[in-house]
């Protein structure tokens, strides 16, 4: 053991390097075993198969996640797995999520219109509206999101709330009258 110690600094160093070395090897292959893993569970969920995630999962296997949920006509879960998204600093795979929402409430919404309940209807309407709101501050250039938000205001029109019955605030200005700006109604003087 004396003799051990009395080694030259350089078999030291080496020894340290190869130490390094093989701490360096063992972390990469982790790394490279969670990588592999997560494509795994993603290429799963892309082909239908539901796949727990752990709360520590990349952002982008909590993506596919969403992405099913949304597939498969469970938009409450997707909308839970938006939060993670923003605060892992995704905006691209928040984005990608918002639309996946959006579309699932839409196609909730015309599910919901053919079986004639329209206060179903139009509570969908109301939330895919607001993921494609989101998702435009998010990407103000998404054309997808601008064209089914045009589709959804169509669908279900935002007015503002009625005035206060008891006279409301005198220092808020009388809203304009939406009336005249539906499509069929007659504007101005003949």
């Amino acid at each position: 053991m004396a003799r051990l110690l009395r080694l030259d600094p350089v078999s030291w160093l080496l020894g340290l390097i190869v130490a390094a070395g093989l701490a360096l090897a063992v972390g990469s292959a982790w790394h490279w075993h969670r990588i592999d893993r997560a494509n795994r569970d993603i290429r799963a969920l892309a082909l239908g198969r539901d796949i727990a995630i752990a709360d520590a999962a990349p952002p982008e296997l909590v993506a596919a996640r969403g992405d099913f949920l949304a597939r498969y006509e469970r938009p409450d879960e997707a909308e839970t797995l938006v939060a993670g998204l923003i605060r892992a600093d995704r905006p691209d795979l928040t984005a990608d999520l918002l639309l996946a929402i959006g579309n699932a409430r839409m196609a909730a919404a015309f599910a919901a219109a053919d079986r004639q309940q329209l206060d179903t209807t139009a509570a969908h309407v109301r939330v895919a509206k607001a993921a494609y709101r989101k998702l435009l501050t998010l990407q103000p250039e998404a054309f997808d999101a601008k064209v089914n938000l045009d589709v959804a205001s169509r669908l279900v029109r935002d007015f503002p709330d009625a005035p206060d019955a008891a006279g409301g605030d005198p220092e808020q200005p009388e809203p304009k009258n939406l009336w005249t700006d539906l499509p069929a109604l007659p504007r101005g003087l003949p």
